[in-house]
């Protein structure tokens, strides 16, 4: 039998290793912090210690939550307590996880909803032109709008990615 070690303190050790060594963000560690927490919550009404988690334990615990929560939910809990697992596995704090052969549920993408004409034209009249920032934002407006754009392709863009003589623009 091996010495039980506080779940509390192997999350914390899990989540200064994703801030750290993964650099991953604030808001990623919070959501990580928030679905650890649970789980451990939901180990310790059963008193079981991370090391004794079995694959049965947490297919149990997956089918908790696909009665209370949103299948983008669900797949997040997966992927925090997957890595959380991978990670003891991989400080040798248990043999091998019983995480590794979990599978996420798809999640269906929703595509964005499209603006009427009426409305882009009211946004488009939005800035003032007779200002430099005002000018700038119309400009931004009509690459997105005339080029079908996204924000991340906007911003993104460099002078040299746009040829005035020819009419076009490239982006990557």
């Amino acid at each position: 039998m091996h010495e039980a070690l506080d779940p509390s303190s192997l999350v914390d050790r899990f989540l200064d290793y994703i801030r750290v060594e993964r650099g991953l963000s604030k808001n990623t560690i919070e959501a990580y912090a928030q679905d650890l927490g649970a789980f451990v919550e939901y180990l310790g009404k059963r008193a079981i210690n991370p090391q004794d988690v079995t694959p049965q334990v947490i297919s149990d615990y997956i089918v908790r939550l696909t009665g209370s929560f949103s299948k983008a939910t669900v797949a997040r809990r997966i992927s925090a307590v997957r890595m959380f697992f991978r990670f003891l596995a991989s400080e040798g704090i248990i043999p091998s996880s019983p995480a590794r052969l979990l599978k996420t549920p798809t999640l269906s993408r929703h595509l964005p909803g499209v603006l009427s004409v009426a409305e882009i034209e009211r946004l488009l009249l939005g800035p003032d032109p007779s200002t430099a920032k005002g000018l700038r934002d119309r400009a931004m407006l009509e690459v997105l709008y005339g080029a079908g754009l996204r924000v991340s392709e906007l911003i993104g863009l460099k002078i040299s990615d746009i040829n005035l003589e020819a009419g076009f623009l490239r982006t990557v």
